[in-house]
């Protein structure tokens, strides 16, 4: 089998059968079923067939990275299977992989394999990444403190992005209609855990403008604003929707106009990092703040706070491109 390089995986590299045996074992008892992906298994409310397709696909393609990776027994077989992938939604599948790498790592002593994946193979794909590793926390009896206390990047806050997103995603009811977070996050965590939510909000309302926005109405005033922030990432990263319902959504966010703008730019970044851009995200780029996915994502790039890793760096790094989102020009955001 070849590298990403091309050469052979060394033979120090390929695993033991004792290992492999381990890995199937793991993948046997924590695999995700292909169903529980699916728009009527979770019931979500969703209006349009194509609709369905999109988030389906998006779910399988999540489910595809997750199983390959919790039943990893080799990191470069891994990381292979990836790179064959089509680009378009790679990122996905590199967010599922994240996921089952930790899980995999908690279940097996002395095994580090997330470590390695993030300064790896997922470099290009960290924000996704991240996420993922933000799903485990969601599942796992884990301290999120702790375990991102091990790790040196200001993008691993992102985690609690991906904690509100589960939660969002598999406990809707309790996390969306009855607006419930996990108890023990401190305010920045809570806000960031928000931002996950809204971005479920996205799958969990059919991506339907007037829905997300409804279902946002019913949070406290002091929510919506991350809920937004979601909200302007899944639309642009994810996709699902048309210039009209675009158009719509800006409406829709009103005040939260700069929450919302702040989501389409860290989704033009993440994907042009991972150099995957598409269509639906330069769509958006364009539609609700007037610009090419390039230049939202330099915001961005731009508003980094320099040398700083801590959370309380990554919410003045979201902060400082609501600003400057904020004051856009009337004209770009009324952009068509």
């Amino acid at each position: 089998m070849n590298d990403r390089a091309g050469g052979t995986v060394p033979m120090a590299d390929r695993p033991s059968a004792l290992r492999r045996l381990w890995a199937g074992f793991v993948g046997r008892v924590a695999g995700l079923a292909d169903k529980e992906t699916k728009v009527s298994t979770r019931g979500f409310t969703v209006e349009r067939a194509e609709v369905v397709e999109r988030l389906e696909a998006i779910g399988a393609h999540f489910a595809w990275g997750y199983n390959r990776a919790v039943r990893c027994a080799s990191l470069p077989e891994l990381t292979e299977a990836l790179s064959l992938r089509p680009a378009a939604d790679v990122g996905f599948e590199y967010e599922g992989a994240a996921m089952g790498l930790a899980i995999a790592d908690f279940m097996t002593p002395g095994q580090h394999f997330f470590d390695a994946y993030i300064a790896g193979a997922a470099s290009h794909h960290d924000y996704m990444s991240w996420v993922g590793l933000g799903w485990f926390i969601a599942r796992m009896p884990v301290s999120p403190m702790r375990t991102l206390a091990r790790h040196r990047s200001l993008n691993k806050w992102l985690a609690f992005d991906g904690y509100g997103f589960h939660e969002g995603y598999f406990r809707w009811r309790q996390s969306i209609v009855g607006r419930r977070r996990p108890r023990g996050l401190d305010a920045d965590a809570a806000r960031i855990f928000d931002q996950g939510l809204g971005r479920s909000l996205w799958f969990v309302r059919g991506a339907e403008p007037v829905a997300v926005a409804a279902a946002i109405g019913t949070f406290e005033e002091d929510r919506r604003a991350d809920l937004w922030a979601g909200v302007g990432l899944a639309a642009t990263y994810a996709g699902s929707t048309d210039p009209e319902a675009l158009r719509i959504l800006r409406d829709r966010a009103g005040a939260h106009f700069p929450a919302l703008a702040q989501g389409i730019v860290f989704a033009a970044e993440a994907r042009r990092k991972a150099a995957n851009p598409v269509p639906h995200a330069e769509l958006a780029c364009a539609e609700l703040l007037g610009m090419s996915l390039t230049s939202a994502a330099d915001i961005a790039i731009a508003c980094i706070p320099a040398g700083e890793e801590s959370i309380g760096a990554y919410q003045r790094w979201r902060f400082a491109i609501q600003q400057q989102c904020g004051a856009l020009p009337r004209a770009r955001r009324d952009f068509n």
